[in-house]
């Protein structure tokens, strides 16, 4: 989205798989470890279909709460890493989409590259 403007499906599933993967995490920190905010210390049992077991309806929407703080919160620490790093980004597209693919060193003297540009610069 950053460099096109749109999501794309990307390789591996896409952007739908790496939402779908973190959403799971999301719910484990929340309801199987109790992490997160005002549900501190709620833990969530689900019954054989996977339905959570005995929920008001209030403990759940604060669950789904804290899941959608920390899915937002993490979206945009993403987002501002790779703005951050931009540069770098743009360059390893452009070098994926004229050779097809990239060794790992190439990758690394890109971003060292890249880096030392930004300590002299900066």
């Amino acid at each position: 989205r950053l460099l096109r403007g749109d999501v794309t499906t990307g390789a591996g599933g896409g952007p739908s798989s790496d939402l779908g993967r973190a959403t799971q995490i999301a719910h484990g920190m929340v309801e199987l470890f109790g992490m997160g905010g005002a549900t501190t210390g709620l833990r969530v049992y689900r019954d054989s279909k996977g339905e959570r077991e005995v929920l008001s309806g209030s403990q759940a929407e604060a669950l789904d709460k804290q899941i959608h703080t920390l899915l937002s919160g993490a979206q945009t620490r993403a987002a501002d890493i790779l703005k951050t790093h931009r540069g770098e980004l743009e360059q390893l597209r452009d070098e994926v989409l004229a050779k097809k693919s990239l060794e790992k060193d190439r990758i690394a003297e890109i971003i060292e590259a890249f880096r030392k540009r930004t300590v002299s610069n900066g």
